[in-house]
């Protein structure tokens, strides 16, 4: 089953970036072209994606939502929607004229030593014609850097686009999202574009992604929005000392997973708060952290932001109640079932 995309579930870990685009959608005043600046790039291209499935939901539940269920939607959540380009060294690959390469050709070109240096202005030109093409959805360029790396005990955290995993097989090679610069993206290519940027088609966006603004070149530079992205989360920030962890992933984890509500109440009520010496306001803290730290670490496919949202915000509110002096059993009791029937 696909899952639906709402922004809002990313202000926990992007709160500037996530109210700016929500803001925008919600005013109908979407600019055309955005740097999205920041360390967290892979993030920033997760969130790229996101955006434009919500831009493209033919259901859209609301301004920044977006069903999931529809066909656009599957498309973007697999990366393979052609109305979503991603431009980089290795993807939307072209010759000279701005033809795509076929097969034959797309084999030679990455045969060679070393990876293409640049985005090229074959590339360029081949990007304007899809955008120029009348279409009654969104068009979105994504712009940035790729790097391929073997698969690691710490896999590529997105989606990459289909036409790379045609290419390379993906169960032994990965794809790093790294910034634009003046060499990855140079004058030539850049001059290329100018005309497009300062008067695009109409229903296009152009995102582009980089560490800093003074590694994009000023004239594409100066035609954009730059919008903020904040750091990478740190899951070992988010741990709680290693007793409490001990005792509480377990529990975590059986609760998400569906075990008996009893079973759970009856490990919170003895080893929890008994062998820890937790009040119920800091066993929820824990428990808030152990969500997040479970959400960050997951593959990016396998997130569920909606899910993550509406747990946060039912301990949150238990969080609110037991402040206000409300019996702490009936308030933990109460948590435990409904965490349990989100799932």
């Amino acid at each position: 089953m696909m899952r639906s995309v709402d922004l809002a579930t990313y202000e926990d870990t992007q709160p500037v970036a996530a109210r700016f685009f929500q803001q925008a959608l919600r005013s109908q005043s979407l600019a055309h072209a955005y740097v999205l600046k920041g360390q967290a790039l892979a993030s920033m291209y997760r969130f790229s994606l996101g955006l434009s499935q919500v831009l493209n939901c033919t259901a859209k539940p609301t301004d920044t939502v977006a069903c999931g269920e529809c066909q656009q939607c599957k498309w973007t959540a697999d990366n393979a929607n052609p109305a979503v380009m991603t431009v980089s060294r290795l993807t939307c690959v072209a010759d000279d004229k701005g033809e795509p390469l076929g097969e034959d050709a797309l084999k030679k070109h990455f045969s060679k030593t070393s990876s293409p240096k640049n985005i090229t202005t074959g590339s360029v030109r081949w990007m304007m014609r899809q955008v120029a093409l009348s279409s009654n959805v969104a068009r979105v360029v994504i712009f940035t850097d790729f790097e391929e790396s073997p698969v690691s005990d710490h896999p590529s955290d997105i989606v990459p686009p289909v036409e790379w995993t045609n290419r390379v097989d993906a169960s032994v090679v990965q794809l790093l999202v790294r910034p634009l610069s003046p060499v990855i993206f140079n004058q030539a290519s850049a001059n290329r574009f100018l005309k497009t940027l300062e008067e695009p088609p109409p229903n296009t966006l152009f995102l582009f992604l980089t560490d800093a603004e003074e590694n994009l070149l000023a004239t594409i530079r100066s035609r954009c929005q730059v919008v903020p992205f904040a750091a990478e989360v740190d899951p070992a920030a988010l741990m709680v000392n290693e007793a409490e962890t001990k005792v509480l992933s377990p529990v975590l984890a059986q609760l998400l997973g569906g075990a008996d509500v009893y079973q759970v109440q009856e490990v919170l009520n003895t080893s929890v708060i008994d062998a820890l010496g937790l009040t119920p306001v800091q066993l929820l803290d824990r428990l808030q952290r152990l969500l997040r730290l479970d959400f960050v670490r997951q593959p990016a496919i396998e997130k569920d932001f909606m899910r993550y949202r509406t747990q946060q915000q039912l301990v949150e509110s238990a969080r609110q109640k037991l402040t206000a002096k409300t019996h702490p059993e009936h308030t933990l009791n109460d948590l435990l079932f409904q965490l349990q029937r989100v799932g």
